[in-house]
């Protein structure tokens, strides 16, 4: 039970930071564009790194062996994901500066768990059950409602 609750907990930070992330560099890029404020983030995103790498490193946590536990197929996998974390990261910094986040983010999060519901199932074999079928569906299915006054207007 121990360990539902960590579970729970770390899911609670992760909606936490997924939900005033967008707010957060709303206000901090309103002077900037995309790509000056993608960098403005990643450098300080860096610098937050170095400390906590510093402290890792001495509380020996994690040493510069790490990489060597790593096969050629996971390094490939780690540049893929990336790439990705900065290609995401500039089309979203671009959207919350043009469009609400209210309207972003509901847009967004139906179709991640839909694809990653599918991945998950054909690639990686997981488990998909009835009730997380009929999850998805209802998911999208609202996303369709929160959607429907700006469809209305826009045709």
């Amino acid at each position: 039970m121990n360990n539902l609750f960590y579970t729970y907990f770390l899911i609670g930070i992760i909606i936490f930071s997924f939900v005033l992330n967008p707010f957060s560099k709303k206000k901090a890029s309103k002077n900037l564009t995309s790509q000056e404020y993608f960098m403005v983030n990643q450098f300080m995103v860096t610098i937050l790194v170095i400390v906590l790498g510093i402290y890792f490193f001495y509380n020996n946590k994690c040493d510069f062996k790490c990489l060597q536990k790593m096969s050629n197929k996971e390094v490939s996998w780690a540049i893929l994901s990336s790439i990705l974390g900065i290609m995401g990261s500039l089309a979203f910094i671009t959207l919350i500066q043009q469009e609400d986040i209210s309207f972003i983010m509901p847009n967004i999060q139906p179709l991640v768990i839909l694809l990653v519901s599918i991945i998950g199932f054909f690639l990686f074999k997981e488990s998909m059950g009835i009730f997380k079928i009929i999850g998805i569906i209802l998911i999208i299915c609202g996303s369709f409602f929160i959607n429907y006054d700006k469809i209305k207007n826009n045709t």
